[in-house]
């Protein structure tokens, strides 16, 4: 009867291979473990965000992000790349800020809107426009306008000369009571000017 654990006869030259393949695991093994130390180093160091009255900053060291959405460097000028603030992580298309509530405003033969209230602008078309004062742009922005009619209709918009529409000409809008139409707003000088177009019109919405 056989007893003990059996034995077996490798050639040298397998012994040794063996041997070199352990070393070369154990070897991957330690680099893996010092990443795995280093990028833990890392994210310790990361800086941590700090509250502000009115906004939300998120220290990313070289630049500073608002909770509209608009990134800074240290000398004030505005970056290319809007973010989110860190309760809206990740990329934006640029102009956009998708976490603004849109902000109501209703209008008067002197209509102001402020886009540091939100760049999805509702107006109650209460009244025809003819004085519009566009408040608070950033550097590069989209502004989206949902000029909804009211009960009786029949209102219309004089927009500002800093208002430019493609062939020169304005676009006839919706005059039919409750029926909205959306006209969006660029800019990459603040507003001075503004490239418009209609995204549709006469909706029944």
């Amino acid at each position: 009867m056989l007893t003990g654990k059996p034995s077996v006869n490798l050639p040298r030259q397998a012994t040794r291979e063996l041997q070199d393949s352990i070393t070369a695991i154990r070897e991957r093994l330690r680099l893996a473990d010092a990443e795995v130390n280093a990028l833990s180093s890392r994210v310790a160091a990361l800086p941590t965000s700090s509250g502000t009255s009115g906004a939300t900053e998120v220290n990313l060291g070289y630049v500073a992000a608002t909770d509209r959405g608009v990134v800074t460097n240290s000398a004030g000028n505005d970056a290319t790349i809007p973010l989110f603030s860190e309760t809206r992580a990740g990329l934006v298309p640029a102009g956009y800020d998708p976490g603004d509530a849109p902000q109501a405003v209703t209008a008067a033969a002197s209509t102001d809107i402020d886009l540091s209230l939100g760049s999805a602008v509702a107006v109650d078309m209460a009244a025809s426009i003819t004085t519009l004062t566009i408040a608070a742009a950033r550097t590069a922005m989209r502004a989206l306008l949902y000029l909804k009619q009211d009960g009786a209709g029949s209102k219309t918009v004089t927009w500002p000369a800093s208002v430019k529409w493609a062939g020169g000409s304005a676009p006839t809008l919706t005059t039919t009571a409750n029926r909205t139409d959306v006209i969006e707003l660029s800019t990459f000088d603040a507003g001075t000017t503004w490239f418009a177009r209609v995204v549709g019109l006469d909706f029944n919405a």
